[in-house]
């Protein structure tokens, strides 16, 4: 079965290019699963963040792959792959590789990356929750020229940036940054001229929340609710809000789409005051 796939952005928000399609008509699994290394496509699955850019037509992004046969879930490790970009055909052709079977260990070592991937300044950023009974969410970085060397990347303590990777096991809030997160992504506004986050909680609430920062790293301040969605079913929820600051540069706008279970995308325009 297909665990991720990949799509080009259009003007609206709802509309996106399928850069390939496989016989059937539906998108391929973009970031693959490695036969060499008994990932069966029956029993693993991927899921990926955005791509960040690190140079014209080049960039990473971030993946956890899990082994869940059965439908029962056990997450192996997060990852890096490097995504190129072939500008001289329509629609531009994605190509993707994976840097290993995975680099972070999802039973001692933070998800890195399977919130939200962001490039601020020089480096990238990967956000990731600490565990499967762990709440908190923490942070790495890396330089963006160097983002596919493991030896590279830096590590959040909850004071300074340090090179020894943390150990998931004795983790807290002091080394974190966010609390009972979904999903979501870290933008620059141009309005407010600061970092937001722009999330769902965990709470099943179906509210879009956002965080500022001047920081990736915060401080943020406390939640403020943009958007109050209404559940498709009784007793479900939304999930995995995601800005798209390109519709409007200026920030005075914010296009944000979620997914209203079951499986329905929704889009929506915030105009701030």
């Amino acid at each position: 079965m297909t665990s991720d796939s990949i799509a080009l952005a259009t003007h609206d928000p709802l509309m996106v290019v399928d850069p390939t399609l496989n016989d059937d008509g539906y998108p391929p699994q973009f970031c693959p699963l490695m036969n060499d290394l008994n990932e069966d496509p029956a029993e693993c699955a991927l899921g990926i963040t955005n791509v960040v850019e690190t140079s014209p037509g080049q960039g990473v992004l971030y993946f956890l792959l899990n082994h869940r046969p059965d439908g029962n879930n056990t997450l192996v490790g997060a990852g890096v792959a490097t995504v190129h970009l072939k500008h001289h055909t329509y629609p531009p052709s994605p190509s993707i590789k994976r840097l290993g079977q995975y680099w972070w260990d999802a039973t001692t070592e933070p998800w890195y990356g399977d919130i939200c991937a962001l490039h601020w300044k020089g480096h990238v950023y990967a956000y990731g929750h600490g565990g499967a009974d762990n709440p908190w969410v923490y942070l790495a970085r890396v330089r963006h020229d160097e983002a596919s060397l493991l030896e590279c990347y830096e590590y959040w303590n909850g004071l300074v940036w340090q090179k020894e990777r943390l150990n998931a096991t004795s983790l807290g809030e002091v080394e974190s940054v966010f609390w009972q997160i979904n999903q979501g992504q870290v933008v620059w506004s141009n309005y407010f001229g600061c970092l937001m986050f722009i999330y769902c909680d965990n709470w099943m609430n179906s509210k879009v929340l956002m965080k500022t920062s001047q920081k990736p790293e915060g401080p943020w301040s406390e939640p403020t609710t943009l958007y109050q969605a209404t559940p498709l079913q009784e007793g479900s929820s939304i999930y995995a809000a995601v800005p798209h600051p390109y519709f409007d540069e200026s920030g005075k706008t914010l296009v944000v789409t979620f997914t209203n279970h079951p499986n329905t995308v929704q889009a929506i325009r915030i105009a701030f005051d």
